[in-house]
């Protein structure tokens, strides 16, 4: 079985324009430097992630509005899933949809970081417990931004409150994620390390740190990525990023961002 890849602590945000206001994908670390009112974005991206246990495919979607200056509303579908162990498929279908509400609380001066903070609920759409637990997921997270020198640097730490799907033992999860870009021009290049506690209450998880009743609630996860975005122009951006976690999954991740004002 194949854990989601869906950290309950991040929610990926999309970029659009060469700017200060970096961020996105293929990292899934959240940026304090939140978009003018009035941006909308766009994102499409598909995640392929392979290990010894088998395959997982993710078509991930989001849409981005600022309705002010300070204020950022994300709403995130998982398109279409498909898990695959070495011999057959587990489950396909539409996976689980978030809705994230980012507000500004201090902009960035010399020596202080920007400041968010940021509220998300999971609904659960998806229909197989291989893709989904089936109960709703509540995080709150601070984010944390600086510019040091040509680096961009984002700090996000995570509580989520995780829902309980019957005949398994939950435990609520602390999370993390740290990452650094470089804009050269119109292209980035970008890197993270992001992680969270383990879901599963002691003594629930099977091999490969996964609980046989609910597969999508997994163990503790450490997860580097690194990767690059081109910026076609100030409307469309392209990124690929290739990720490694702890339980030796690979994943490529793809992308295009469109963007308006």
């Amino acid at each position: 079985m194949l854990k989601s890849w869906c950290s309950v602590l991040l929610i990926s945000i999309i970029s659009g324009a060469v700017s200060t206001a970096m961020g996105g994908q293929p990292l899934e670390t959240e940026s304090a430097r939140l978009a003018a009112r009035g941006t909308l974005k766009v994102e499409a991206g598909l995640e392929r992630q392979t290990s010894a246990d088998g395959s997982e495919a993710n078509v991930p979607a989001a849409l981005e509005y600022s309705p002010a200056d300070r204020v950022e509303i994300i709403v995130e579908p998982v398109v279409y899933t498909r898990i695959r162990d070495p011999h057959r498929t587990l489950a396909s279908g539409p996976g689980d949809f978030e809705v994230t509400a980012l507000m500004l609380a201090r902009t960035e001066a010399r020596w202080a970081p920007a400041v968010a903070f940021a509220a998300e609920v999971k609904i659960p759409t998806a229909r197989s417990r291989f893709i989904g637990s089936g109960k709703p997921d509540y995080t709150v997270y601070s984010i944390a931004s600086k510019q040091w020198g040509a680096w961009d640097t984002h700090l996000n730490l995570a509580y989520a409150w995780i829902g309980r799907p019957p005949g398994v033992r939950i435990q609520n999860v602390y999370g993390f994620a740290v990452a650094v870009e470089r804009s050269l021009r119109r292209f980035d290049v970008v890197a993270e390390v992001l992680g969270n506690t383990a879901a599963l209450a002691e003594g629930q998880a099977a091999e490969g740190g996964e609980s046989t009743v609910a597969p999508e609630v997994g163990g503790e996860e450490l997860v580097a990525t690194v990767g690059g975005r081109f910026h076609v122009s100030d409307q469309v951006t392209l990124s690929l990023g290739g990720s490694y976690d702890n339980q030796r999954a690979v994943q490529i991740h793809p992308g295009i961002t469109l963007r308006w004002r």
